[in-house]
């Protein structure tokens, strides 16, 4: 496990060479990010991945998922990918834990990770996802938790997602919908 905040250049040269690490996090990174995915190309075992303050593109996710094919969590919260990047996502057979923030994803791209049999838990974080978006969720029973944070989902699209999946555990802007069935006192 590395934790690291205030990532530059030279911070991300030195985590290059930890080949044997697994989890990495990163926070205010300020170097590119070409440079951050260069840098985790050796870590041929990384499972656990957080980057907060690099906007990760299309190739940057590639080149992860490329290199990275073990991963189990990825958390994104800034991020700038596209419907075409969660083309990469889904093929990640390990991928359970999936968080990212990006505006340029689509609804239609939630069509793409809906194959991802093994999601169990997806948190979005001003993606604008719609009802339409949510639609492509409803047959992927094995996913146990669904936050969205911001968005464009109506409640009728939200009442229709629990409905079709009702063992998920759902929550929009941090709090459970009224008629959630999985609520807890949490």
């Amino acid at each position: 496990l590395l934790i690291r905040s205030r990532v530059d250049a030279a911070a991300l040269q030195e985590i290059a060479s930890l080949d044997w690490l697994r989890v990495l996090e990163l926070y205010d990174v300020s170097a590119s990010p070409t440079q951050l995915a260069a840098a985790t190309r050796q870590m041929s075992g990384l499972e656990r991945l957080r980057v907060v303050g690099t906007p990760l593109g299309d190739a940057q996710i590639f080149a992860v998922c490329r290199q990275h094919p073990g991963l189990q969590v990825l958390n994104l919260p800034n991020a700038t990918f596209t419907d075409a990047a969660l083309d990469a996502l889904a093929e990640l057979p390990e991928l359970t834990l999936l968080r990212f923030g990006s505006p340029n994803v689509t609804d239609k791209g939630f069509a793409r990770l809906s194959g991802q049999s093994g999601l169990r838990f997806l948190h979005l974080i001003n993606v604008p996802i719609s009802d339409e978006g949510l639609r492509h969720l409803h047959d992927m029973t094995q996913l146990e938790s669904l936050y969205i944070d911001g968005g464009n989902a109506t409640d009728q699209g939200i009442l229709a997602l629990l409905k079709a999946n009702p063992g998920i555990h759902f929550h929009r802007d941090q709090l459970h919908v009224e008629n959630d069935p999985n609520a807890d006192d949490h």
